[in-house]
């Protein structure tokens, strides 16, 4: 019996060794291939200068833009002549809804406004010395935009494409039809304060010519770049 226990003991002790060293190797391959792993990683971050998360081609100036994105090059141009930037994180948002206030910033520094020893604030009675008011009572003055009964302009309020549209030609002093003789789009009527703006806009490819306006479409920060590319195409102050 004592053999046998003796024997026992042996074995066991074995058994735990043998354990050990298989749980030891599985760490030492293990360790192996994440070190591996974090090498390459950071090797290619130090080439690329990014985590590898948040890489982005070199022709790609926002991360949220692709290269295949329909409004990329509208979006590019404006953004290297310093007409639009993005977002602390390096996105751009192009999905996003445009407001009038944002709109206004775009137009003048498109049409490279001289704000020079003018004194521009206090022009609506929503709109005083915020970071806008300049673009705002700038834009006002040139008779781009007017505001409403109440003598408010609603900075932070959304853009129709029939607006937006409208405040573009207006700072660009792009020709419009005048008179209007054939709807543009089905759901333009003739009679329409904007059917001069959708006529030369559908005319000049500025807007898509297919399908409807959509004047009451809320425009999206993507679609307003792209309108004003295309403005400044037509106008001679920018080339594809």
């Amino acid at each position: 019996m004592k053999q046998n226990m003796e024997k026992f003991s042996k074995n066991s002790h074995f058994l735990i060794i043998l354990v050990l060293f298989a749980a030891f190797s599985m760490y030492a391959i293990a360790s192996f291939f994440d070190s591996t792993d974090n090498y390459i990683n950071s090797f290619y971050t130090s080439v690329t200068g990014s985590d590898l998360e948040t890489v982005v081609p070199v022709d790609q100036v926002f991360t949220d833009v692709y290269l295949d994105h329909v409004n990329a090059e509208a979006i590019r141009a404006l953004y290297e002549e310093g007409i639009v930037s993005g977002y602390d994180g390096g996105d751009f948002r192009p999905g996003d809804t445009i407001n009038r206030a944002e709109l206004v910033k775009i137009v003048t520094a498109a049409v490279d406004a001289d704000f020079g020893g003018m004194a521009l604030g206090d022009c609506f009675n929503d709109v005083s010395d915020e970071w806008f008011a300049v673009f705002v009572c700038y834009s006002k003055d040139n008779d781009w935009v007017s505001g409403y009964e109440d003598t408010s302009y609603k900075p932070s309020q959304t853009i129709t494409k029939a607006e937006a549209l409208k405040i573009v030609f207006e700072a660009f002093s792009y020709p419009v039809c005048d008179p209007v003789v054939t709807q543009p789009y089905a759901d333009v009527e003739l009679t329409a304060w904007y059917a001069p703006y959708a006529c030369a806009a559908k005319a000049d490819g500025i807007i898509p010519r297919a399908g409807l306006f959509n004047a009451a479409n809320e425009i999206t920060r993507a679609e307003f770049v792209q309108m004003v590319y295309n403005v400044m195409i037509g106008s001679g102050k920018a080339s594809r």
